[in-house]
């Protein structure tokens, strides 16, 4: 299935349940009429093909290349001071703290 990125950028809206949007455009995408009437509008509208649609690519659709930029290439990386770094040795203390792993069942007699 190819989407356009204003039709990805419309099921991403839908967050954890896109899965359930890619499915039902499957389903339309075979038959449009098994899906129900207000999903089948909203893909029309997205412009979202049926099978036997052909999709036109424009040259605006093609991915580009971004130059990777470094920021301050001439700064060498210095020791986290003051506060920051006290919480991360804190952080790295506490990896060596153990954690309840397991369950343990302790008889309790009534009085």
């Amino acid at each position: 299935m190819q989407l356009t990125d204003p039709q990805r950028a419309l099921i991403d809206q839908y967050a954890s349940n896109a899965w359930f949007v890619y499915e039902l455009i499957d389903a339309y995408q075979t038959d449009p009429s098994a899906i129900p009437d207000t999903w089948r509008t909203l893909f029309q509208t997205a412009g979202i093909p049926t099978q036997g649609t052909t999709i036109a690519v424009s040259e605006s659709s093609q991915t580009t290349k971004i130059p990777v930029i470094t920021l301050f290439p001439e700064d060498e990386p210095e020791a986290i001071q003051g506060g920051a770094a006290r919480i991360a040795e804190n952080m790295n203390a506490s990896l060596s703290v153990p954690v309840a792993t397991s369950l343990r069942v302790i008889p309790v007699k009534l009085l």
